[in-house]
This record gives C-alpha cells, sequence and structure tokens, in this order.
C-alpha cells in the first residue's frame, strides 16, 4: 500500500505493470523513463536473466509534484511473465496502489493473456487486494501489428469490468503515458480518500496528474514507429550457469532445493537493493542541492552590498530562481498607505498571484499573509488561497512559500516563492535558503534606509547657536 511520510508530507504509490511474457511491460517501463526522465536524472533499475527478459523486476522512481498538500511519488515495478515466476509475481504485486495489465495484441498470444489476466486477479486475493475496488487499468500494446486483434473483442475477452483501457506501442512511446497517466489518477483517488483527504474531486485529481505528465507526453511520437533513442537503464544480470555451477561444487543439486522459499527471499533482497539505490540517488542529489544553495547565496552577498546597486537589482530573483530549479516568484514590498503590495520583482513576469487576488477592504492576499511578519507555507493554492478560481497565470502554481522582509524591528515586504503542480514542494533546505535570502535582503534595506537618513540630515543646515 502507498507509503505516507507525514514528517516530509510525502505519499509513495506503488504501480505494478502485469502481463504475459514478452507483452511489453519492460519497454513500456523504459520508454516511460525516456519519456518522463529523458535526461536520465532518477536511472531506471532493471534486474534481467541472461536472455534480457525480466526475471525480478524494474524499479522506476518518480517524482510528480504536489498533491493536496502532499508531494506525490511513484515507483513503478513489472513482475516476470514467464508461468513459472508465480512466486516473484505474487512478491511484486504485494501493496500495490494500481495495476496495469499489459495485453499483448497479437492474435497468437491470447491464451497467454486469458493466464495473466486470471492469474493477477488470484495474486491480487492472495496480497489482500480486493480486485474489484483495486485501480485496475488495461493497456492493448502493439497496436502496429498488422494483424492485431480487435479492440471490441479484446474487451469482451479481458474487461468484462468496464476497467480503463488504451491502445499503445510501447516501444514507439504512444499510449503510454495514457496508460500510466489513468493508473495514477486511480490510485491517488484512493490512496487520498483513505488518508481523510476526501475532499479532493477526481476532476481535480485527474487535473493535476494531467499537467504533470504533460511535457513527456508531449515527447511521446504521434504516430507508431518513432525513431527516439532507446532508454538507458542500469542491469543486473543474474548469471544462471554460474549460479547453477557454483551449487554443484558444493554436492548439491539446484533443482531439488525449496525453490520457492529460495525465490522469495531473493525477490525481498533485489526489491530492498533497489530501493536502496533509489535511496544513495537521493541522498546525492540532497547534498549536491545543498551546494548548490550555498553557491545562490555566495552569489548574492556581493550583489546586495554594492552600493551603486539598486535596492534589488534587475534579475536578481531570477537567478536564485534557477539555483533552486524554479520559475515563479515575487519580491513584494509594503507600499504607504495601501493595502496592496509594491511588485519590485515577479518572474517570469505579469503581476503576483497573491497580490491580484484582493478583497474588498481588506487588500490583497499577499498583503494580509505578509502583515504578520512570519514565514508562511501555503501547501495548496488552489483550495486554501483560490478556492478554485485561480487568477490568470496561476493555474499551474500547487503551493507557495512566503517569508517576510525585515530588519530590527522593520518591516518591508516578503519574498513569495511559488512551487508548480509538476514540481516538489518547499522541503526544509528550500525553506532555509529563501529564509536566508529574505534576511539579506532585510539588512540590505535597512542598510539603505539609514544611508538615506544619514544623507538627508547631513543636508540639513547646522542650527545657529545661540
Amino acid at each position: 500500500m502507498a507509503v505516507i511520510d507525514a514528517a516530509n508530507k510525502v505519499v509513495t504509490l506503488k504501480v505494478v505493470y502485469y502481463g504475459c511474457a514478452m507483452g511489453g511491460k519492460t519497454t513500456n517501463l523504459a520508454t516511460l523513463h525516456r519519456l518522463t526522465d529523458p535526461n536520465d536524472e532518477q536511472g531506471l533499475v532493471s534486474i534481467a536473466t541472461q536472455d534480457d527478459r525480466t526475471l525480478f523486476f524494474d524499479l522506476l522512481p518518480m517524482d510528480l509534484g504536489r498533491i493536496g498538500g502532499l508531494s506525490v511519488r511513484a515507483k513503478v515495478y513489472t513482475v516476470p511473465g514467464q508461468v513459472h515466476y508465480e512466486t516473484t509475481r505474487r512478491q511484486v504485486l504485494g501493496g500495490a496502489d494500481a495495476v496495469v495489465l499489459v495485453v499483448d495484441s497479437s492474435p497468437e498470444a491470447a491464451k497467454n493473456n486469458a493466464w495473466a489476466e486470471q492469474n493477477m486477479q488470484e495474486n491480487l486475493v492472495q496480497n489482500g487486494l480486493d480486485p474489484n475496488t483495486t485501480t485496475v487499468v488495461l493497456q492493448w500494446n502493439k497496436r502496429d501489428l498488422p494483424n492485431a486483434r480487435r479492440v471490441v473483442d479484446l474487451n469482451k475477452e479481458l474487461n468484462l469490468a468496464n476497467r480503463p483501457n488504451f491502445e499503445a506501442v510501447a516501444n514507439s512511446g504512444a499510449g503510454v503515458i495514457e496508460t500510466f497517466g489513468a493508473a495514477l489518477k486511480g490510485a491517488i483517488a484512493a490512496v487520498y480518500a483513505k488518508a481523510g483527504k476526501s475532499n479532493l474531486s477526481q476532476e481535480f485529481i485527474d487535473k493535476t496528474v494531467d499537467q504533470a505528465l504533460a511535457q513527456a507526453q508531449e515527447r511521446a511520437p504521434a504516430i507508431p514507429g518513432s525513431s527516439a533513442p532507446t532508454a538507458g537503464q542500469f542491469e543486473h544480470r543474474v548469471d544462471m550457469d554460474a549460479y547453477r555451477e557454483k551449487w554443484a561444487e558444493e554436492g548439491r543439486d539446484r533443482r531439488i532445493m525449496d525453490q520457492e522459499s529460495l525465490l522469495r527471499e531473493a525477490v525481498q533482497s533485489g526489491m530492498k537493493l533497489a530501493e536502496r539505490i533509489d535511496d544513495l540517488k537521493s541522498v546525492h542529489a540532497i547534498n549536491e542541492r545543498r551546494g548548490r544553495l550555498m553557491e545562490g547565496l555566495a552569489w548574492l552577498a556581493p550583489v546586495l552590498t554594492d552600493p551603486a546597486a539598486a535596492p534589488v537589482p534587475p534579475d536578481t530573483l531570477k537567478t536564485l530562481l534557477e539555483y533552486t530549479s524554479r520559475t515563479h516568484g515575487s519580491i513584494l514590498l509594503f507600499a504607504p498607505k495601501s493595502t496592496s503590495m509594491e511588485e519590485r520583482d515577479v518572474c517570469p513576469g505579469g503581476a503576483d498571484p497573491l497580490n491580484a487576488t484582493v478583497a474588498e477592504n481588506l487588500g490583497s492576499t499577499a498583503y494580509r499573509m505578509s502583515r504578520p511578519g512570519k514565514a508562511k507555507l501555503v501547501e495548496d493554492l488552489d483550495t486554501e488561497v483560490f478556492f478554485g478560481a485561480a487568477p490568470p497565470g496561476a493555474e499551474q502554481l500547487a503551493s507557495a512559500y512566503l517569508v517576510p522582509l525585515a530588519c530590527d524591528g522593520l518591516a518591508f515586504g516578503s519574498i513569495v516563492i511559488y512551487a508548480r503542480i509538476a514540481e516538489s514542494g518547499f522541503d526544509e533546505v528550500e525553506q532555509q535558503f529563501w529564509d536566508s535570502v529574505a534576511r539579506f535582503f532585510g539588512l540590505s534595506l535597512h542598510w539603505r534606509a539609514l544611508r538615506r537618513k544619514l544623507a538627508a540630515a547631513a543636508k540639513k543646515p547646522a542650527t545657529a547657536a545661540r
């Protein structure tokens, strides 16, 4: 089942691709990886046999941004389709939040498809999952075959429950994102309902997932037969001949051992290994990110202490946003006798969404949220601030972090940073970065205010002595 990390506000979903051997499960993941992670920043973990058919699983970690105040991650697995890997299938399917049944559209695969569908149902029950309520999406793969079976016939045989279904050509990318998106939508709705967040409508969840996968969808080919490059992947191949020889040297016949127990242990160890690799990558990424944020602060200090520069130098915020891999933010200052903020810098341009949201006699939302002089994290702008009616330009924004600009009791305004739907939320590391940025700006503005006062005092004529 989904793992909810309340401390870090992260929910991790498990999606499993199921189906007969050679039906296209691993190809789906390789293509999904290529489309969602073209720079191979996450990597694709694969454990395969010598003939390159998946023995255990593929693990594809993904970050889908924020939904309902939580960062949503997905770990995607495949199971081996060969009949004799029953224990492995059952182990990997355990705790699935959504299942994608990949169906081979070729006529010769009809019996294997029927077996895979029945086997999926049985293993869902064996894992304590209700086949009637668990999110299951069907994918009719290999639609580019000249003799591909009709979808209407496949539905009659394999989709009596009328589940979501999509045509696809996994090796080209056609239909891959649509299938995965449908699995996510169902899984998120079910998990959030169990977590007491049933106030999120299915329409909102669908829209958010579509926006999170929009760029990947744009990369998918419009027609089958795309010449896109093959996705790179990490593989650990099992040398079965060497494995059997090892046991033979010890005088034991590998074939008469308790194969189910041994395979179960191997599956569990393999899954822990893959997840450990993912964790190590995450730690490495966090350390690199901390170093980059420190570089950002080191760049900012001399910029703000230059007496010849403007109080808010042009493109300063844009550069700081680049250090955090974000694109939206504003520097807002209090304006005399006004209940709206003075927009000193708005990225990527236009009006600040919170400052543009004005309530009669109360002023702008940015003004009201900045007056207390405390940092504020808005986890879900749509439900907490905009109430489903986001202003123009804010439809893609999911959350915001407001940090006050102040020094020595004087409040100057706020820095507001926005996270888009497809981006992760503001963790403690990034909040500390923007807190430090705000302190630098507060000191700079205070220093410049004192300089102006001293300069004004120096211009006053000396009072004649009496």
